[in-house]
């Protein structure tokens, strides 16, 4: 569990599988810890695996990662994601959650949807799985259905647990957590809370707005009461994604949008939150500005706040914020900070710097940490030689940073106000 178990707040991090260099945790990590997160879930491919830093640099911070296999259920397969998963344990991790929304027509082919018995295969597919999950040491996870959905997800979810039931697997559900999603649809916040016992007139497929339902932010009272019924018992709930979800993107989502997501911040940071939910995954933190959720990301991708965060950080008392590192003291006028190459590449490099390097009383070294106490770094080198998360660590130190190739005379420079290196592309 997170660092401090009563602790609810994270993020879905990005729509996608591409902001897990070292950079990225370096700059994001101090924002996650200023909006007060202490989850954060990763999108993940079945091959292509988040890098143990980035697993382990967000435990370090006190974070728990939740690695999301974002694919349909039908594709995966345990001797598939068997290596991946002993990965996960071995760096800390102890969610990961298999496949998406099992009860809808699109994770499914054509013919597989039509058939019968839909719930009994899709437990099918996903035992061995849990069973493996359990095995390592991970804790199984439910996939996440959708509200309401094609199959009604309440139906589904009930089925599935049934059919656990049947097949004997009372201990592996009673380690099981459910990832769910959290978003409000435009409804308001206390929409369909107590669950079936405080709305029986309740019924699938009919429209929401002829009785409360599960198709809002209380969503897991109506899960639990399904456990209840069921199991016997409540288990743990992650919101992976969650947020003000409603219809139309226009001039009344962006004016509500902020207001709507301070007010959720405010129910899941106290005492109104469900407490069956361990988790609620704010559902964007940030994303291209072109991407098509963009109008729900906090952030850009260079970084730069969108007024939902200005909003939040508004509620967030100043000794409860953690503050952003600030760039140290700058002891020097000027670093050469050299890469690594041939002696004749360095040579060429230096004559190329002229007659600025010793005007400056340049320092000239190796060493990263101390050029981060220079107000001016030159870099000599190209990013093979001096990486360009260096390069980004410098900036983020408050250095102006200036790249000289060491075997030809163009450079470029940077300072401080920059974006950060991987919003480059």
């Amino acid at each position: 569990m997170a660092t401090n178990p009563h602790n609810r707040l994270g993020f879905h991090y990005f729509p996608d599988e591409a902001h897990y260099a070292p950079q990225d945790l370096q700059f994001w990590l101090p924002q996650l810890q200023a909006l007060g997160a202490a989850w954060l879930v990763l999108r993940a491919g079945v091959e292509q695996l988040i890098p143990e830093a980035f697993i382990r640099g967000l435990l370090e911070a006190g974070i728990e990662p939740v690695v999301w296999i974002h694919a349909p259920v039908s594709s995966l397969r345990a001797k598939d994601l068997a290596p991946a998963l002993n990965a996960y344990h071995r760096w800390g991790a102890q969610y990961v959650v298999p496949g998406d929304r099992p009860n809808q027509r699109l994770s499914w082919s054509a013919g597989d949807w039509s058939r019968s018995g839909l719930v009994e295969r899709s437990v099918d597919r996903l035992l061995p799985l849990w069973q493996l999950q359990r095995a390592i040491g991970l804790r199984p996870v439910f996939p996440p259905l959708e509200p309401g959905g094609d199959y009604w997800d309440t139906a589904f979810l009930e089925t599935a647990i049934r059919v656990l039931m049947r097949r004997g697997q009372h201990d592996l559900v009673r380690e099981m957590s459910l990832a769910i999603y959290g978003w409000t649809f435009g409804r308001s916040l206390d929409w369909g809370a107590g669950g079936p016992e405080r709305w029986p007139g309740s019924t699938p497929y009919a429209p929401a707005e002829s009785s409360p339902d599960q198709r809002g932010i209380r969503l897991s009272d109506w899960y639990e009461a399904i456990l209840s019924e069921t199991f016997g018992q409540a288990l743990p709930m992650l919101v992976v994604a969650g947020g003000a979800l409603r219809g139309a993107i226009g001039r009344k989502f962006q004016e509500e949008y902020p207001l709507q997501t301070a007010a959720l911040y405010r129910m899941f940071s106290g005492a109104d939150a469900p407490a069956n939910v361990a988790c609620y995954a704010f559902y964007l933190l940030a994303t291209a500005t072109a991407d098509r959720d963009a109008p729900f990301a906090w952030f850009d991708s260079s970084g730069e706040a969108r007024p939902v965060a200005a909003a939040v950080q508004a509620l967030r008392p100043r000794n409860d914020v953690a503050a952003v590192p600030s760039a140290p003291a700058k002891t020097l006028e000027h670093y050469v900070l050299l890469g690594e190459g041939s002696a004749a590449a360095l040579a060429r490099g230096l004559r190329q710097l002229g007659g600025m390097a010793m005007e400056q009383r340049a320092v000239i070294g190796f060493s990263s940490e101390q050029a981060r106490m220079a107000k001016h770094v030159t870099i000599l080198g190209s990013e093979q030689s001096v990486p360009a998360w260096i390069e980004h660590g410098l900036r983020q130190h408050g250095c102006q940073v200036t790249r000289v190739s060491a075997v030809g005379a163009e450079s470029r420079s940077q300072t401080s106000e920059s974006a950060p290196y991987h919003a480059q592309e």
